[in-house]
């Protein structure tokens, strides 16, 4: 495609997402205020009025809840909460997939190094609020991973046939000083004009298109960055020239929804977005609770139009009335008689709805409880919240796989992780599978901990019944049983044997056993032997004549 074939391309997506452009303001404008002002002209502070039609901030609250389980239970900083095995065949290969489990240890901790827990929080705050976040990610100058996370407003992109983000088109601004520092010489000339200029090129700005696509000269037997699986071009909007080209092995950006639109619409459905008719009336009901109470504190006053002006409402204050007011009963509270407490039950079932629709009970699990409960108690309550867990787990696993292929590449490309095993090069040659990301998160574990403890109450029944009757054990392979549990816990690599050493170690044992029963056996014999050589033959020939 050329140059002007991708413009057209970004402007046609823009327009189509226009409807998606206004929801996304209003969201923010309840959501997150503080980023309302986005999308505006670049450089704009953000507008001092933004929380000033803010009454009820039940919205924010949930919005911030969600977002701060989505980082602490998917990905919690200084934990394991991923694990890479290989795709299948590879998978039953104990060797293959150890390798592959001790890859994902050493990215979590060159991510640990990284700008990646704050920049996914921030991703985070666009999911739970917006409905849709992105993550870009690139090879770092200082560290390994350099991520940054993407305004939802900035970018467009189209989804292959299996629902996968397969071409981006991400439109930032960018001042010329840091065109200069991020892309080779030479620059397009309004570009390089700005660099000159000490006044401009800190100051001026130009708008660039980032294309990532798959690329039609892709060839996995050339290592050249023109042959990678992915093109990734840089242009310049102003002077429409290429900045840069070059190739990506796996796709840089990661685009996640918490749900999806429609089955034919890209975009993600926000929690927000179903929470609407709440949030609106939740924040008119808190305008007319404060009303109501401003009311009772300072209420209104009827008194004679000749005296208006003349009341003094400051405390100990004294105010001299005529006649005629004093006859009336006036000046006199008027028109306060409001009703709150009404106000203040409705608003508490809009707020719980709004926190309902955010999924509370995975942020704040025991915001209900008004009593003392048993530990049982507290494990069926998240239990029950798992179910809510499940989508969003699928969601968050799936949409995560292209930014795993991308730091399992990145890292295969600095040297950092363990030879190759042999057998899987032979295989494959070069090209090495991407891994397939298993979420190892605290929500992950605790599905799959209700899984063993199926298994733990069956292994109990099963002792139960093997001491009436031993054989019933021959139906069950518990090694294999016990080998799935410790690999659902991710247990670290090296902690669980090799299938063939552990045939190796029973072989020996057996040997060792087989030994030791000979040793045994002959010293018996040997045994019996000397006790033969001490019997007196005089004895032996005396016991003879008595049983003759």
């Amino acid at each position: 495609m050329t140059i002007e074939d991708h413009i057209r391309t970004s402007e046609t997506l823009t327009a189509s997402r226009a409807s998606w452009d206004s929801w996304w303001e209003s969201l923010m404008d309840h959501f997150l205020p503080s980023r309302s002002y986005r999308g505006r002209a670049a450089g704009d502070a953000p507008a001092a009025t933004t929380f000033d039609r803010i009454y009820d901030t039940t919205g924010m609250e949930a919005c911030e809840g969600l977002a701060n389980m989505l980082t602490a239970r998917l990905s919690p900083v200084g934990e394991r909460w991923v694990s890479y095995s290989p795709p299948s065949p590879f998978d039953q290969d104990e060797e293959i997939s150890a390798w592959y489990r001790e890859c994902s240890n050493i990215i979590l901790k060159e991510l640990l190094s990284s700008n990646y827990y704050t920049e996914r929080a921030e991703a985070n705050l666009d999911k739970a609020g917006l409905g849709t976040s992105c993550l870009y990610v690139q090879r770092g100058k200082k560290r390994l991973f350099h991520h940054k996370h993407i305004d939802l407003g900035t970018f467009n992109f189209r989804e292959d046939e299996e629902g996968m983000p397969s071409e981006f088109y991400y439109e930032p601004e960018m001042t010329a000083y840091e065109i200069k520092a991020k892309f080779p010489a030479p620059l397009p000339e309004k570009i390089a004009a700005a660099c000159a200029n000490n006044e401009e090129k800190h100051s001026k700005k130009f708008k660039i298109l980032h294309y990532v696509g798959p690329n039609p000269d892709y060839n996995d037997q050339k290592l050249e960055s023109k042959y990678k699986k992915f093109v990734s071009r840089w242009i310049s909007l102003e002077d429409k020239k290429d900045l840069d080209i070059k190739g990506f092995d796996a796709f840089p950006y990661e685009v996640s929804r918490m749900q999806k639109w429609t089955s034919v619409d890209q975009w993600g459905l926000a929690p927000g977005r179903k929470a609407m008719p709440d949030i609106h009336q939740a924040n008119w009901l808190q305008h007319l609770s404060d009303l109501a109470a401003e009311l009772i504190i300072r209420p209104r006053t009827l008194t004679l139009a000749n005296q208006v002006g003349q009341i003094n409402y400051r405390s100990g204050g004294s105010t001299v009335v005529t006649a005629e007011a004093a006859a009336a009963g006036l000046p006199k509270e008027w028109l306060h008689n409001g009703r709150p407490d009404f106000a203040e039950a409705r608003l508490t079932t809009k707020q719980d709805s709004i926190k309902r629709m955010f999924l509370q009970p995975l942020w704040q699990p025991y915001s209900e409880i008004t009593r003392d409960v048993t530990a049982y108690e507290v494990s069926a309550r998240e239990r029950q919240s798992l179910t809510q867990a499940v989508p969003i787990l699928a969601r968050h696993e799936t949409d995560s796989q292209p930014i795993h292929a991308r730091y399992f590449g990145i890292a295969l490309q600095a040297g950092i992780l363990p030879p190759v095993p042999r057998k899987l090069v032979d295989q494959t040659g070069p090209d090495i599978p991407d891994p397939i990301a298993r979420s190892e998160s605290r929500i992950a574990k605790m599905i799959r901990d209700s899984e063993n403890q199926d298994f733990a109450e069956f292994a109990q029944q099963l002792a139960g019944v093997a001491q009436l009757s031993p054989d019933v054990l021959d139906e069950i392979d518990l090694a294999a049983g016990i080998r799935e549990v410790a690999k659902s816990r991710n247990l670290p690599a090296g902690t669980i044997r090799a299938e063939q050493a552990v045939i190796e170690l029973r072989s020996s044992r057996e040997q060792q056993q087989e030994q030791a029963g000979a040793m045994e056996a002959m010293d018996m014999g040997a045994g019996a032997a000397q006790k033969a050589s001490q019997v007196d033959p005089a004895a032996l020939q005396e016991l003879a004549g008595l049983t003759a």
